[in-house]
């Protein structure tokens, strides 16, 4: 079943979320925890965002993570994927069908961190480079509102082309 991509303004509100879901996921992760990045749209202030708050959280070991399943499960978080030398979790709602929070957990030292932060920065930096890109998911989803792969896509290859600027 195809589902409607929303687009929502930036709100501070995402600064809340996203500093109560740091504090769960130092509680959950322990000794292993390095730090939390709120990534993804929702932290970038010129850019609409789908509403789900992404977070980047770094660790010392990937070993273990899995051991922690049930911990996370126990805190609303579901395992969605655990390969290429990561880990994402998601919370959905209550009702069980919208996601609220992504978690990306990466090994301190993988080179998708700086990528990551690189491009969010450098939106947060470059006004001009964050209303193309709020332009380009405003047009993807007037035109392909129900379509998340080219969707995501579309900000891949627009991450990539940042990427690649910017290097």
């Amino acid at each position: 079943m195809d589902k409607t991509i929303e687009l929502v303004a930036y709100d501070d509100f995402w600064l809340k979320v996203f500093a109560k879901e740091e504090a769960a996921l130092a509680k959950l992760l322990r000794n292993n925890f390095i730090g939390c990045e709120h990534i993804g749209s929702t932290a970038m202030p010129n850019v609409l965002a789908r509403p789900i708050l992404d977070i980047l959280c770094v660790v010392h070991t990937l070993d273990g993570i899995e051991l922690f399943r049930n911990e996370f499960m126990a805190h609303g978080f579901s395992l969605v994927s655990n390969e290429s030398q990561q880990f994402v979790f998601e919370r959905k709602a209550p009702e069980g069908d919208r996601v609220l929070t992504n978690v990306k957990i990466l090994k301190k030292g993988d080179e998708r961190i700086n990528d990551i932060l690189d491009f969010r920065d450098y939106l947060n930096a470059e006004p001009m480079i964050a209303t193309e890109y709020k332009n380009a998911k405003l047009n993807l989803v007037e035109n392909h509102s129900n379509d998340l792969a080219l969707y995501e896509g579309m900000k891949q290859r627009f991450i990539e082309a940042v990427l690649s600027k910017i290097r």
